[in-house]
């Protein structure tokens, strides 16, 4: 068997989430702890492909091979770090932004900040206009949240009017598994009408934003979701919606939503994905939803709400294929 052909058993791509960032071959150690609590060779054997890699790199170097060695030794023996994951073509022309890039995030964090905050302000959409601060949808504020989900409604919330994630609440709010009262937060919220929605349609009085830049500073926060301008435990209820695909430290991002977020507290990510690749724009793709989940079990005690997803390729125009659903109550 080829060290190619062990290395794609061993890392099942479609069972990862992909990052622009950082190829599959340098996160192995990371994605064998998360995916099998393997943190060292006596666990190899948690794995069914694992032991056949090691024991490849044993017989050619005549000694024990460690995980953490895995990467550069996948690299010096040809696997291309470049084809895991593949990289999406461009998708618009780079004249349609100001600060275009394809550097990656450990080169320079600015220009990539820069990039998105470029996407986010509206650079990349069909008119080529910076977006207003309302949401330009022009419906009723009750309907905002269905309006930014691309899956259809269910019969369910067609009789009530009501999201997916509305429905949730409130059950959640009955089991007391979230507080009204509590600060919550929305992450890369890019209107303020999501601020509004969520404090005058589903009840969080304290509800802020948090994003690259602002038009009301009192409903947005400017700041970097990777390091968040709030202390620890500070609130009871975080609402993520299709911004986990603009991380450029997937991992690091899922640490600063824990940091932030009270004990008991619940997180909800609602993300288009399942491109099965990456590109400076679309940097993240946690394919589905129980990637993303391992992402959060790996760092912390939890509970699981809901961990779903939804085929969205009759839907799609853009490549994606799912829409992952995920919430945990963080417990410690």
């Amino acid at each position: 068997m080829s060290l190619a052909t062990m290395f794609d058993q061993l890392i099942a791509i479609d069972e990862c989430v992909l990052c622009f960032d950082k190829s599959l071959v340098e996160q192995l150690p990371q994605i064998m702890a998360e995916r099998c609590r393997i943190r060292s060779r006596q666990d190899a054997s948690k794995n069914k492909d694992l032991p056949s890699l090691l024991s490849y790199f044993d017989s050619r170097l005549g000694r024990t091979v460690e995980i953490a060695e895995l990467p550069s030794l996948l690299i010096e023996g040809g696997i291309d770090p470049a084809a895991y994951p593949p990289h999406l073509p461009s998708e618009v022309p780079k004249a349609d932004f100001d600060k275009w890039t394809t550097v990656q995030a450990s080169n320079s964090r600015h220009d990539v900040i820069a990039l998105q905050k470029d996407l986010g302000m509206g650079a990349h959409n069909p008119s080529k206009k910076r977006y207003d601060a309302a949401h330009p949808v022009g419906r009723d504020l009750a309907l905002y949240l269905r309006s930014v989900t691309t899956p259809k409604p269910s019969l369910l919330g067609r009789l009530t009017r009501l999201s997916f994630w509305e429905m949730k609440l409130k059950l959640w709010r009955l089991l007391g598994q979230v507080s009204f009262e509590a600060p919550s937060l929305s992450v890369g919220p890019r209107w303020v009408t999501e601020i509004e929605f969520f404090r005058r349609v589903v009840g969080f009085k304290r509800h802020i934003g948090l994003d690259l830049f602002s038009d009301d500073a009192e409903m947005v926060t400017a700041g970097d979701m990777h390091d968040m301008p709030f202390e620890s435990d500070t609130f009871g209820f975080i609402f993520v919606k299709n911004t986990t695909d603009k991380s450029y430290d997937v991992r690091k991002f899922v640490s600063e939503l824990l940091r932030v977020t009270k004990p008991n507290g619940v997180i909800v990510i609602d993300q288009i994905c399942g491109h099965g690749a990456v590109s400076p724009l679309h940097r993240t793709d946690v394919q589905r939803a129980r990637n993303l989940l391992q992402l959060f079990s790996a760092q912390a005690k939890l509970k699981v709400l809901v961990c779903k997803d939804i085929d969205i390729s009759k839907l799609s125009r853009d490549g994606s294929t799912n829409n992952a659903r995920l919430a945990i109550q963080f417990l410690n």
